[in-house]
């Protein structure tokens, strides 16, 4: 899944995604293609497999909020 497609059905802001992972809390996303003449990695995509399944996992726990960024701005925060 592309970026865009994960932010979609996660209804949350790419910050919030990122904190997610890093936690621990969402699945990982992998390099595809080949690395970029900055030397950065190629493309950010997911399993959607493990995409799915997160969610699923997600919709089996009422109530469940997931860490948050930081910042107020741009952070995933229940009202």
């Amino acid at each position: 899944m592309t970026r865009d497609e994960v932010l979609r059905v996660t209804c949350v802001c790419l910050s919030t995604l990122y904190v997610w992972m890093n936690a621990g809390y969402f699945p990982a996303c992998r390099s595809l293609g080949p690395k970029r003449a900055s030397g950065h990695a190629g493309k950010a995509v997911w399993s959607r497999a493990e995409v799915n399944a997160w969610i699923d996992a997600q919709m089996a726990k009422p109530g469940t909020v997931g860490p948050t960024a930081k910042s107020g701005r741009g952070a995933s925060q229940p009202a």
